[in-house]
């Protein structure tokens, strides 16, 4: 007989470490923001935008997935199945690793007159990406296997605040900062992030997953597709802004204005998303137990704790707005203000219904989510042709904002209509040796 739900693994412990880090992040960008150039600032949040998909791109679906299939192999023990999983998750990110390597030496030796600076940046990038995969690999591996605290701990906290410390560090040494260089402590924040959780992830899994022989179900091929598919269009939707206000050739205050506007609102991003890894757990469980008074009963523990703390920072971000984007650069102040105020909605709202996609993503509804996000990227792609030109920062958080608002109140909605013909488990998937 399934065994009941526990309660999400100390999800005050996750908001404090998720909250903690974000601040670290907060720190670390203001002190690039004041003594970078604005120039240099502009390539950097430019160079951020672009790593991020690409970042969601290279598991192809493995990382996310991971959390759908690995807590009910743990639980009944499976070691066979959890070893197998680990192998086929490695193997596609190599592949994902070795196909982005191969685009950029194309285009490192496909295009002439290359800015040095361009180059510097991508070679740092292709470092720093398979650390980067490897600690997000290693973050939902922990989550699955019921360690979501120290997986937060140092995915949100460790990896900015070894950042941190290089820069203060640099700074103390008198070295002259670039966006090239800030690049780099990143790197080597990722890398140290990724060697603690892969330690960490090894003490937490059982010996016998390393000793057994893998064995690999066919269906987890397919099955990743969609979480690759929704990762990648969510990640280009929340930097789509900032490359778009670049490309129609907005000022650099006014990137770097959005940038630090759209950081700011990620206070609220990662009460949400710190806890969404534990709790997609346990809806992975959940579904395997067919309850659906433990899944209304699991949204409502969320809501729970997280409406009273977004409202607190909606009304938080609109009383000290000014002061916030001051902390940063004066010049941002101005170009900042309303893109600060809508994107905190926008990020209050979403963050309310944050489980609603995981919930159609391991109910196998994928065509329809598929077809909402597509819908909504495209929503913000037309908005932003109209608006970032002409209104620059405040138009394209406005394009976001409505996209956004749009896409996660249908999904909402359609977990509601997907809950009335719960449960309906799926046929068993094939397994190979």
């Amino acid at each position: 007989m399934p065994q009941p739900i526990r309660d999400v693994e100390g999800p005050w412990r996750l908001v404090v470490f998720a909250v903690a880090g974000q601040l670290l992040i907060v720190v670390l960008t203001a002190r690039l923001a004041s003594d970078l150039s604005l120039e240099a600032f502009e390539a950097y949040a430019v160079a951020v935008a672009v790593f991020v998909p690409l970042v969601a791109v290279v598991p192809l679906g493995t990382d996310k997935l991971a959390l759908r299939v690995l807590p009910p192999l743990l639980e009944r023990g499976e070691w066979a199945l959890v070893s197998g999983y680990i192998r086929f998750a490695s193997r596609h990110a190599c592949l994902g690793i070795g196909s982005i390597g191969i685009f950029g030496l194309l285009w490192i030796f496909g295009v002439r007159d290359q800015n040095p600076d361009a180059v510097a940046i991508f070679a740092i990038a292709a470092l720093v990406i398979p650390a980067a995969v490897t600690a997000h690999l290693a973050l939902e591996a922990l989550t699955a296997s019921g360690s979501a605290v120290i997986a937060t701990f140092v995915f949100r906290v460790v990896i900015p605040g070894v950042t941190l410390t290089q820069l203060i560090v640099l700074q103390l040494l008198g070295f002259q900062l670039t966006a090239v260089i800030a690049l780099a402590i990143w790197g080597a924040g990722w890398l140290a992030g990724a060697l603690l959780l892969l330690l960490c992830l090894r003490k937490s899994f059982p010996s016998q997953v390393f000793r057994i022989r893998p064995a690999e179900k066919i269906g987890w091929r397919s099955a990743a597709w969609p979480f690759w598919t929704y990762r990648l269009l969510v990640a280009l939707m929340a930097q789509a802004a900032i490359m778009a206000l670049y490309w129609c050739g907005a000022p650099a205050k006014t990137v770097g204005a959005y940038a630090v506007a759209a950081l700011v609102p990620g206070l609220m991003l990662v009460l949400s998303t710190s806890t969404n890894r534990a709790y997609s757990r346990e809806i992975a469980l959940v579904l395997e137990s067919g309850s659906l008074a433990d899944l209304r009963n699991l949204a409502w523990r969320r809501w729970r704790w997280l409406v009273p703390c977004l409202i607190a920072l909606v009304l938080a971000v609109f009383a000290f707005s000014r002061s916030l984007l001051a902390w940063f650069r004066p010049e941002f102040i101005e170009e900042g203000l309303w893109p600060i105020r809508i994107l905190t909605l926008a990020s209050a709202f979403t963050m309310t219904f944050g489980l609603a996609p995981t919930v159609l993503k391991f109910r196998d509804r994928n065509r329809v989510l598929f077809r909402t996000v597509a819908a909504s990227a495209a929503l913000q792609v037309l908005m932003l042709l109209l608006l970032a030109p002409r209104f620059g920062a405040t138009g394209a958080a406005l394009s976001y904002a409505v996209s956004a608002v749009v896409m996660y109140g249908w999904l909402a909605k359609l977990v509601e209509d997907e809950l009335r013909s719960f449960p309906v488990k799926p046929a068993p998937d094939g397994v190979r040796k």
